[in-house]
């Protein structure tokens, strides 16, 4: 019995190995195989492969920062205005 329980242990380890190794090998895991990334490109290639990837609260949040990142900051999951932006 304790025999069974370490060769499924010892197999288990050895799936989540393989496993965490192809993930390093993904397109993910490689930022130059991804299109936006991809300098050699035209820019309508690459801006269009970018905006597939966002979520439509991705591209609201890149509209409604007009006075530039810096006045901004993300706490939890929101994101509020920073010092600077209260300096103003």
């Amino acid at each position: 019995m304790k025999t069974a329980i370490k060769q499924l242990l010892a197999t288990a380890c050895v799936a989540l190995i393989t496993i965490s190794m192809r993930a390093q090998t993904t397109e993910y895991a490689r930022p130059e195989a991804l299109p936006y990334k991809n300098p050699a490109l035209c820019v309508e290639e690459r801006v269009n492969d970018l905006l597939s990837r966002m979520t439509t609260e991705e591209k609201i949040g890149q509209l409604l920062c007009p006075l530039g990142w810096e006045m901004y900051e993300k706490q939890g999951g929101d994101v509020r205005p920073s010092a600077a932006f209260k300096r103003m």
